[in-house]
């Protein structure tokens, strides 16, 4: 990895209350892109602008009392796309305006910022009217729910579309907007926003519904404290728990998936739950939006920013509750098939159903919004800029740290060293796992494996069982008459392994795949010298291996098998002491472990076994040390997806099955977090990124490529042409050429749409594996590596040609062997010729993905839980040059602290304190990146850092404080220098 220079990851300044329309643009400071959605059930047309804040705590109004903003408007999925200046520092009042009738809005922002959108996507410049049809809504409701109804009282099904009579506003209020920030309006936001404006807020005292009225934009006024403090609030109140509810995404079932995280999607599912409960409320109150929308306010700041629990007056006097608005989000929720959604009601439902919230009767809840520095002035600004000093003293001591390998600085209080312990802790019992535990899950995989495949070569029952592979073939016997296999090895005497299976096989075949699976009916049993596994059976779950088979079963022959899926569901592991039976206070305990593993073959060795590889493996499961009061545990998620285990060859012959190694090693990746030089291969990462043990027989081969042409479309391979789809007269004109070598072809097609046409088409087709593939179709004047092909009629021949003169394919990959230069020499391609080729480099097993989740649970001196830390490692590790992993600390994480729904994704956990470091390494030049995010309590340091040959003397990081910037980080000259907004400065 290079030298890193430095980049902005940022930009911004700040100069708080001017106005922060994009067209001025102080200083030439880049603007703000941001995007987000407004509620009610995907509103298309609806107006949205970000209004700045000024100094007197008021919105940017004209002298109609007109909000100053730019425009923007949201498309069907009620999403859109906004810009606001860089240069302003201040807060900002998001407003989303319905309407009934058709509205003309003046764009303001100029063409080379990306101009205005309205709802179908159409651009406009500066100084252009945007014509905004009105407001139109879907409903989001499910028919058996009662579906929508119109403010007129029609009924609307789900997913039909109804517009608005009443003209009105959503408002969502939030302290900073930086680039590619996602924000959401919605019924919560504009809670908090209306909160945020009442007299109660801002000088702390009560109020009443006449003085707490915000329906007149002078009452009130907004500050950095009110909008935190609002914010929070609302968080709090209706258990939203990631970041504020302003930047949480709604889930709608009538849009998309918006991420892959399952953390944030529980999030999201919250939040639109509870967003689908305004129009449901409508429904059931025959009332307009709007109108619903005034109660939710008036119940809300009638009890200062609270709800009453339950609410049991008439009607006409009853307020918005919780328990009300928790059931009728738990309600919405049971029309959905979604995981994440049914997690989120999950939620309300256990806050309902507790014994005490009988207690909330007419009670306000007693929720409060986390604490902002309640000073004035130039005071607000010291002590802001007090604590991004103390963040960059801290970052300066663990920097220094890193140099020795070390976290004893990171973010640990004066004289304590929680934090990092609790790491170091959980750093050493991962390695404990991996040294006493892993290896009897491994010894439990790879038994019940090889037995199960040793019992599916019996054809079930039949006297052709492949003896000769199986060590423990004279320890299996068959029940015919219920038809079950039986391992007993070891069960009456002193010797290890000790292992007992029992099972059957079942029919699993689908459609699509012909398939058995084999069930286990009988605790699975595999004890060795250092551990004890055992495989639960229950009624309701069993233990089963799934073979997908490439033919049908016959009896004396070796079943052809294509794929092999493992599920565990109820998994104990336990480990013994050294030199005796005894067993020690450490267990895993897996829940639903699935792993899948398909078959490869050696191109260049056809005649040696298929063998299996990993392509998929998830194991969720818990680490439990110590007993009784005094145990801790560890929370554990591994997820690892193969880049090329379709393609991969393991090359041992002995070993048909692959280690589930868990050498994952902790310590390794810290190294990701330093600028250097990155060395990935002292991360044991189970023989990933290794080349075939036998590869060096391999360089050396006699094998050639051949090339061939077809011209007969009868005469290609059936799978070719049911993905082609052509017919001879296309054919005709162009035709097939390939280049064909062990264990794969690459080949090209020419063809005409119709006899007419004067453009021909080509298509790139691959065979690997016995497997047939087609690249999309092209022109073929557009075919090239460089410049293009040009011609617009032609040949396979002369396509061949050109690809050989071009370096198009100078060479071939071969399976479980490596690539392959083709030496075509001087002489131009020609039809059966054999071109003899040469070992270039190794094919390695890449890692798609790979992602592992440890939630600590300990215990302190007086045996109470400590706060939960997290330790995520995402990543992708395609070969040595392409590289990409992430790395989170998070002490006291403000989750769920909860393995189950977290899968491989994009996650920044979020605590009191969290370090996040990324780095990206791939090949060819000025591609590597590595970014930092650094937490501590409400001060946030950002950075990020590319490789680079260019000086740059923007500001490559960032300091912030509750969301409003406080420093910049940049480069001068040799020195990193910290800038704070008062004109002060530090090294860093």
């Amino acid at each position: 990895m290079k030298t890193l220079s430095l980049l902005p990851l940022l930009l911004g300044l700040g100069l708080g209350g001017c106005d922060n329309t994009e067209n001025i643009n102080i200083g030439g400071v880049a603007n703000i892109h941001f995007s987000g959605t407004v509620a009610g059930g995907n509103a298309k047309n609806v107006i949205v602008q970000a209004v700045g804040i000024n100094s007197n705590g008021q919105p940017n109004r004209d002298s109609n009392g007109e909000f100053v903003a730019d425009v923007f408007v949201t498309d069907e999925q009620g999403h859109f796309e906004g810009i606001v200046q860089g240069a302003y520092g201040g807060s900002y009042l998001l407003v989303a305006s319905y309407h009934a009738a058709e509205a003309q809005e003046l764009c303001r922002i100029d063409e080379i910022s990306g101009g205005c959108r309205d709802g179908d996507g159409n651009t406009f410049v500066s100084g252009q009217t945007i014509t905004v049809p009105p407001t139109e809504l879907r409903c989001a409701l499910a028919d058996r729910l009662g579906g929508c109804k119109t403010d007129g009282g029609d009924a609307v099904s789900f997913n039909a579309s109804y517009g608005v009579a009443d003209d009105f506003q959503l408002w969502g209020v939030i302290n900073q907007l930086e680039a590619g920030d996602v924000v959401s309006v919605t019924p919560l936001t504009h809670l908090a926003a209306k909160l945020a404006l009442t007299e109660f807020v801002s000088d702390g005292s009560a109020c009443t519904p006449s003085t707490c009225d915000t329906s007149l934009f002078l009452n009130g006024m907004f500050t950095s404290q009110s909008i935190h403090e609002a914010n929070s609030r609302v968080q709090q109140l209706f258990s939203i728990d990631s970041a504020f509810h302003v930047q949480t995404p709604f889930w709608s079932p009538l849009i998309g998936g918006t991420s892959s995280d399952s953390i944030k999607l529980v999030e999201q599912a919250k939040h639109g739950l509870l967003t689908l409960s305004w129009p449901k409320f409508a429904q059931q109150r025959n009332e307009s939006l709007k109108a619903t929308l005034d109660w939710w306010q008036a119940s809300f700041i009638a009890n200062e920013g609270q709800l009453l629990g339950e609410d049991t007056r008439e009607e006409a006097l009853r307020e918005l509750d919780l328990k009300s608005l928790y059931e009728s989000a738990v309600a919405i929720s049971s029309e959905q098939s979604d995981d994440n959604v049914s997690a989120a009601a999950s939620v309300f439902n256990a806050i309902i159903t507790e014994p005490l919230f009988s207690n909330l009767l007419n009670t306000p809840t007693n929720f409060v919004g986390s604490n902002f520095p309640v000073v004035e002035g130039e005071l607000l600004v010291d002590e802001k800029i007090a604590k991004a000093r103390d963040l960059v003293a801290k970052v300066q001591g663990w920097v220094a740290d890193l140099e020795n390998k070390e976290y004893a600085s990171f973010f640990d209080e004066p004289n304590s060293t929680v934090m990092s312990k609790d790491f170091q802790t959980m750093s050493d019992k991962w390695a404990v796992f991996q040294q006493q535990l892993a290896p009897d899950v491994q010894g439990l995989f790879r038994p019940m494996t090889e037995f199960v495949n040793y019992a599916l070569t019996c054809v079930r029952g039949e006297d052709s069982c492949d003896s000769v592979n199986y060590v423990y073939s004279d320890n299996v016997t068959y029940d015919v008459e219920e038809a079950e296999f039986v391992l007993s090895v070891n069960q009456n005497n002193d010797q290890f392994p000790k292992l007992s299976m029992k099972g059957k096989f079942e029919n699993a075949s689908t459609e699509a795949t012909l398939a058995t699976g084999f069930t286990f009916n009988e605790t699975v049993v595999v004890e060795t010298l250092l551990g004890k596994s055992t495989l639960l059976v229950t009624g309701s779950s069993a233990p089963k291996v799934t073979f997908s088979l490439a033919s049908e079963l016959v009896a004396g022959s070796n079943p052809d098998i294509s794929a092999i899926d493992l599920l565990l569901p109820d998994l104990q592991v336990e480990a013994k002491d050294t030199g005796d039976e005894e067993f020690q206070d450490l267990i895993f305990l897996g829940e639903n472990i699935s792993l899948t593993m398909v078959a490869v073959s050696d191109a260049l060795f056809p005649s040696k076994p298929k063998h299996f590889n990993i392509y998929k493996m998830e194991i969720p499961g818990k680490i439990q040390y110590g007993a009784a009061d005094n145990a801790e545990s560890m929370d554990v998620g591994l997820t690892i997806i193969s880049k090329n285990a379709f393609t991969f060859y393991t090359g041992a012959d002995d070993d048909l099955f692959p280690d589930l190694d868990f050498n994952l090693d902790l310590d390794a990746f810290k190294q990701y977090s330093q600028f250097g030089t990155v060395d990935y291969s002292t991360s044991q990462l189970g023989g990933w990124l290794e080349p075939s043990s036998d590869i060096e027989i391999k360089k050396t081969t006699s094998e050639t490529v051949l090339y061939v042409e077809q011209f007969n479309y009868d005469s290609l391979e059936l799978e070719l042409k049911t993905i082609l789809q052509l017919n001879d007269t296309q054919f005709s004109s162009g035709g097939y050429g390939a280049l064909e070598y062990p264990g794969g072809i690459t080949a090209w097609v020419i063809w005409k749409d119709t006899i007419n046409d004067t453009v021909e088409m080509a298509r790139q087709c691959l065979k690997v594996s016995g497997k047939w593939g087609c690249r999309d179709p092209q022109v073929v004047s557009g075919l090239g590596c460089g410049d293009n092909f040009g011609e617009t009629v032609t040949s396979v021949r002369k396509v061949f040609e050109y690809f050989q003169e071009e370096g198009c394919i100078a060479n071939v990959n071969i399976d479980g062997a490596g690539t392959y230069e083709i030496e075509y020499g001087a002489s131009v391609i020609t039809t059966n010729t054999p071109y003899a080729i040469t070992f270039s480099s190794p094919i390695t097993l890449g890692l798609g993905s790979f992602n592992l989740r440890i939630f600590s649970r300990f215990l302190d001196v007086n045996n109470d839980k400590r706060p939960v830390a997290f330790l995520n490692v995402l990543g992708q590790i395609l070969d040595e040059e392409d590289i990409t992993v992430s790395v989170s600390l998070t002490h006291n994480y403000l989750g769920f602290g909860s393995i189950a729904g977290i899968s491989s994704a994009d996650l920044v956990p979020y605590g009191s304190q969290t370090l996040h470091f990324a780095m990206e390494q791939h090949s060819g030049d000025g591609s590597d990146l590595l970014t930092y995010l650094i937490l501590d309590g409400d001060v946030a340091l950002s950075m990020v850092a590319l490789d680079q040959s260019l000086e740059n003397d923007a500001p490559m990081g960032y300091i912030r404080y509750a969301g409003s910037l406080v420093a910049t980080i940049g480069k001068e000259g040799s020195l990193y220098v910290v800038r704070y907004v008062d004109g002060s400065w530090q090294l860093l």
